[in-house]
């Protein structure tokens, strides 16, 4: 059975950890400033115990940083858990994971980048309802790419359970192969998705809606975790697509390797019949609605809409 954690409301406690790079100062300058603007939105914040540990390149030991999780999930006070950042190293924890610990104790779960793995390993492993969102650091009033877009769907889809939600586009929207789709979302940033993949976590694609992000990686390496994916048979199974920011995703070096992002899409999906859209409405350095992991929903290639049917929360 599906679990849909509590809304949040204004006074709550919002949880905050970090899944795998260490908090640099520069971060914590961004944190410190997001966790003031959270308190003045109204919330009080509990950061984990070994937030600002430091293992080479991860924030602790793997059972340090599952240690923070689970202590976060079973404190009664805390409504919501979000990291701190992103990484790479997210991953290594989930064979220490208790996935049972989620349907005793249902709440929020958000973070975006490499908490991708967390958060749908999470859906997959408990079935409860994750969120594809903000950092603490998202917050900080000094992002652009957080502003009033950005407040009214944290507060639309976290702190009220009523639905349909039409999503507003956050800027123009583009149809790459039209029709319309209905399914549960999964998803994330592209390359931290990969990583499930032929592992205990990887995610059930089929009649899902396939959601993809990403920052930083060259035209050739999108073909090829793009080929990943296909060859994994994700694409057979799932009912659309749907496509956020691709953010400086060109090769810098090799300026007449830039194939378009569409082509890439196009040709190495030549053999399916789902529809495609692309928005910039989540993604690394783009404004965001949190998109509900394992919530139903529905994509409108033909009118460019994006639509969450069921109730996230409760």
């Amino acid at each position: 059975m599906k679990i849909r954690p509590d809304k949040l409301e204004f006074g709550d406690t919002i949880g905050i950890f970090t899944a795998s790079n260490p908090i640099t100062d520069e971060v914590n300058k961004w944190l410190q400033a997001g966790i003031k603007r959270l308190k003045e939105m109204g919330f009080k914040v509990e950061l984990a115990r070994n937030l600002f540990k430091k293992t080479y390149f991860t924030a602790g030991r793997p059972r340090d940083r599952v240690d923070d999780l689970n202590s976060l999930v079973k404190n009664k006070e805390v409504k919501m858990i979000i990291t701190s950042m992103g990484g790479e190293n997210a991953h290594q924890i989930l064979p220490l994971i208790d996935f049972t610990i989620f349907r005793k104790n249902p709440k929020i779960i958000m973070g975006y980048s490499d908490p991708t793995v967390l958060l749908n390993s999470i859906f997959e492993k408990s079935k409860m309802i994750t969120f594809y969102g903000y950092h603490a650091s998202s917050f900080d009033p000094s992002w652009q790419w957080f502003g009033e877009y950005d407040i009214k769907y944290f507060k639309r889809i976290l702190m009220n359970p009523d639905v349909p939600i039409l999503v507003e586009a956050s800027t123009k929207r583009e149809i790459w192969r039209d029709g319309i789709a209905e399914g549960e979302f999964v998803g994330g940033c592209m390359t931290d998705l990969r990583k499930l993949i032929g592992t205990p976590f990887e995610p059930v694609w089929k009649e899902k809606i396939l959601f993809l992000e990403q920052p930083w990686e060259s035209p050739q390496q999108i073909n090829v975790v793009l080929t990943h994916f296909k060859h994994a048979g994700v694409f057979d199974k799932i009912n659309g697509l749907l496509l956020g920011k691709f953010y400086e995703c060109v090769d810098k070096k090799n300026e007449e390797w830039n194939k378009p992002l569409k082509q890439i899409f196009l040709d190495e999906l030549a053999g399916f019949d789902f529809p495609i859209m692309k928005t910039e409405d989540f993604g690394h350095f783009s404004h965001m609605f949190p998109v509900p992991i394992g919530c139903k929903g529905r994509i409108n290639a033909n009118k460019k809409e994006i639509e969450i049917l069921e109730k996230c929360v409760t």
